[in-house]
């Protein structure tokens, strides 16, 4: 794991959280102990760390639509740096908060609804100039997760994970629905369920299919079958979007006789 550093909210900077249902107002203020002493960061800044841009600008560039939801970006790292964690790889849980819609990266949120232009311009630089190591395979898996789920759908998936439900109480009871929470907090429960969702997408399937969302059901096929169903079977996939039984991911296929089937 990177070595932690000191992280603490205190009270705030106006900033407007889009895609939450309410208006929030965060101000993070962050002290970072050095060889040099101690730096304050103040809120002009960008705060988000190497990794963080790098890993952002690895979607920026691979799957744009992705990271353009500031909030499916959210996802993305934090399932990278989970999975990361189950396959004993270098990890990161420093510097998150948790909201009422689940836990997101506070530094990350900050710079990308603040300051999005130069946090786009830096996370670009720092992939690009290999800045930290992306491991590319495993964040290919995780953009292809997040689009198999509704934005919705993974707050309450994140809300099952005792990193965040470990703090729920004082979330709730804080004005702003908001807490600081503990890495430390990520336990045996929140690693089964994380190696669960992750053996769902082994990497032969992430690289021999992709995606076709109708309405709010994402349809995971087979890019041999891809190009058949968006021709033949669209009204099909229609109708079973408006199954409400019918939990995403929703994987379906061709059979022997070219009728669309759902596995």
């Amino acid at each position: 794991m990177i070595e932690a550093k000191c992280f603490s909210i205190k009270s705030s900077d106006e900033i407007s959280l889009s895609i939450f249902p309410l208006r929030l107002i965060i101000r993070i203020d962050i002290t970072i102990n050095s060889h040099f002493g101690i730096l304050r960061r103040m809120i002009s800044m960008m705060f988000s760390d190497d990794r963080k841009f790098t890993l952002s600008g690895w979607l920026q560039v691979h799957e744009r639509k992705v990271y353009d939801r500031p909030y499916q970006l959210q996802i993305f790292l934090l399932l990278y740096e989970f999975i990361s964690k189950i396959e004993n790889d270098e990890w990161d849980l420093r510097y998150l908060i948790g909201l009422e819609r689940g836990p997101v990266y506070g530094t990350v949120w900050v710079d990308y609804n603040k300051i999005c232009d130069r946090f786009h311009i830096s996370s670009k630089y720092s992939y690009e100039k290999k800045v930290i190591n992306v491991n590319e395979n495993r964040a290919k898996r995780c953009a292809f997760m997040v689009q198999t789920r509704t934005e919705e759908e993974w707050s309450s998936f994140t809300k099952r994970l005792n990193l965040w439900k470990a703090k729920e109480s004082e979330i709730f009871k804080h004005e702003r629905k908001m807490a600081e929470l503990d890495w430390d907090d990520f336990n045996d429960a929140d690693i089964n369920l994380i190696t669960m969702l992750a053996n769902l997408y082994p990497s032969e399937l992430v690289e021999n299919s992709k995606i076709i969302v109708v309405k709010e059901k994402k349809f995971v096929v087979s890019k041999m079958d891809h190009e058949k169903i968006i021709q033949n079977h669209m009204e099909r996939l229609e109708k079973l979007a408006k199954k409400p039984k019918l939990h995403n991911p929703v994987f379906v296929k061709l059979d022997d006789e070219g009728e669309l089937v759902v596995e």
